[in-house]
């Protein structure tokens, strides 16, 4: 009787790619620590393998995004339908997790996640067990068609926060190390940006700045480590254009994504700021997704459109939500010579597509003033409520201070019933024989010809 031979989960992503197996790893390592870095993890392993089967089939996906690339896979019965299914999910999935506050122009602040900063831990375990599900069809693909295998979980310890930071300072030229102390420093400052809320102390506030400040430097070191310079003289290190560019050029490009992420700004001043720009360069012209999306916005900003726009695009094509409200921002802005307003609610039509929380706000926004396309007042509720629904507290003021006349006439009858309550008082304390120098009846302490008297 033909038995099927256990195999890890671990072990499956090391026959299909070295690459894979490391950045599974570190998934699982920071799982229940930062689920939202798990999940977008393992979408972006479900888009190697996509591609990698799809170059070993000779399929020609073109600019196609990750969604159509899967429905590709089934129609080409490459796939069951059941894993198509488990692939959307796994691509949803990564596509709401929440990452480390974006400065693109109308992302979403800190606090206004509906779950945890860093995600939900049940979520990411569940979705650890639908990748698994699906790599019995990727390993088949990719690897051997004939062996029964039977894929298990590999056990992989949880990471204790304090024991990574030691770690960390204990192993001076450990990558690995200092990645995961830098995940682990974003998750907790992400955790207390969430905490904090709108009005945080003082205390809260300098902690999570020193967080952040941790966490930078901890990617920075990363990088440093990645590009070996150590190992080179100041010879060859002059001859390939010096520290900086070279640090560049070798640094691996999750870490220089992660560390010029958050040190970057739009306008940079420091030394650091302007590091984590080139940084963010770099890795956008990797092709890495998300640096793609945080260089594409910069570049709008300071007025670079035609690359901005080629940025961007490529951002949309991995189903960056930033990405279409970066392209949304490039098209609607009157000074742009990308200037389009069909090509603005397009983008947005294709996010809401893609079942994207942040563009049914902004397309609902848009269909309610009339601006950008015709008005369509019954449709842009709905996409408000949606949006609303799953978590986009901007969505739901909207409904209520814009949309929804009845809160405002409410709001409206609430402000007279106060002015009249304030009258009636006035004129019934007016009737009584009060001197103007005596204290006021309603017993605020003043005199009566300061307060009701007037």
């Amino acid at each position: 009787m033909d038995v099927a031979r256990r195999i890890t989960d671990l072990d499956v992503m090391t026959q299909i790619s070295a690459e894979c197996r490391g950045m599974y790893s570190t998934a699982l390592e920071v799982l229940t620590l930062y689920p939202d870095y798990a999940l977008s993890t393992f979408r972006k392993l479900l888009e190697l393998m996509v591609g990698m089967v799809g170059a070993k089939h000779q399929l020609n996906f073109g600019n196609q995004d990750l969604c159509s690339q899967i429905n590709h896979l089934h129609e080409c019965q490459l796939i069951s339908y059941a894993a198509k299914d488990y692939c959307h999910r796994i691509r949803l999935w990564g596509n709401q997790a929440v990452h480390a506050p974006s400065q693109v122009a109308g992302a979403k602040e800190p606090h206004e996640s509906s779950k945890a900063q860093v995600g939900d831990v049940e979520t990411g375990k569940k979705a650890r067990q639908v990748f698994i599900a699906v790599l019995d069809e990727f390993h088949r693909l990719l690897v051997s068609k004939s062996s029964r295998m039977l894929i298990v979980p590999a056990e992989v310890p949880d990471l204790v926060p304090g024991q990574v930071i030691g770690k960390a300072i204990a192993e001076e030229n450990s990558f690995d190390v200092k990645m995961q102390a830098g995940l682990v420093l974003e998750a907790e400052w992400m955790n207390a940006c969430g905490r904090g809320g709108l009005i945080s102390t003082r205390v809260s506030a300098e902690h999570a700045k020193s967080l952040k400040a941790m966490a930078i430097e901890m990617y920075r070191c990363a990088c440093e480590v990645s590009a070996r310079l150590d190992s080179m003289s100041m010879v060859s290190i002059t001859m390939e254009g010096g520290f900086e560019a070279l640090w560049l050029r070798q640094s691996d490009t999750e870490a220089l994504f992660r560390f010029g992420s958050l040190a970057y700004t739009a306008e940079p001043v420091t030394d650091m700021e302007r590091l984590a720009v080139a940084a963010i360069k770099e890795a956008a012209h990797r092709r890495h997704p998300q640096a793609c999306v945080y260089y594409g916005d910069y570049l709008r900003q300071v007025g670079e459109f035609g690359e901005a726009e080629e940025m961007l695009t490529f951002g949309a094509t991995s189903e960056q939500s930033q990405a279409y409200l970066g392209l949304f921002f490039l098209y609607s802005t009157a000074e742009s010579p990308c200037y389009s307003p069909e090509k603005a609610i397009d983008i947005l039509e294709k996010g809401v597509s893609r079942d994207d929380p942040d563009c049914k706000f902004q397309l609902g926004v848009a269909l309610h003033d009339g601006e950008l396309a015709a008005q369509d007042k019954a449709r842009a509720r709905q996409l408000l409520t949606e949006a609303a629904h799953q978590g986009v507290k901007r969505a739901a003021a909207y409904l209520n201070l814009v949309v929804d006349d009845t809160f405002q006439r409410h709001l409206q009858m609430v402000g007279l019933s106060l002015l009249a309550s304030v009258d009636s008082e006035r004129d019934k304390y007016k009737s009584s024989v009060i001197g103007r120098n005596d204290p006021c009846p309603c017993q605020s302490g003043s005199k009566y010809k300061k307060c009701h008297g007037r």
